[in-house]
């Protein structure tokens, strides 16, 4: 969040998998000090609630990241 107050980057890249904060608190914080910057959220999360509300947040899209098996 204090990279992106200081620095205002077209886009942030984010994964709201962190291990400290809510990651669609830290996207709405960023909003808040970074409203032009544009937030592409990258999850394993794929329930319907959580896209949601990281959509309702104004993020340009929200990308659901998948593992793989060792044999692909």
């Amino acid at each position: 969040m204090q990279k992106a107050e200081e620095l205002q980057p077209d886009l942030i890249v984010l994964d709201i998998g962190l291990p400290t904060l809510n990651g669609i608190e830290v996207a709405r914080r960023i909003r808040k000090l970074s409203p032009e910057s544009r937030i592409l959220v990258l999850s394993q999360e794929s329930s319907a609630d959580v896209v949601q509300e990281a959509l309702s947040l104004g993020v340009l899209g929200y990308v659901v990241k998948r593992m793989r098996g060792a044999n692909c």
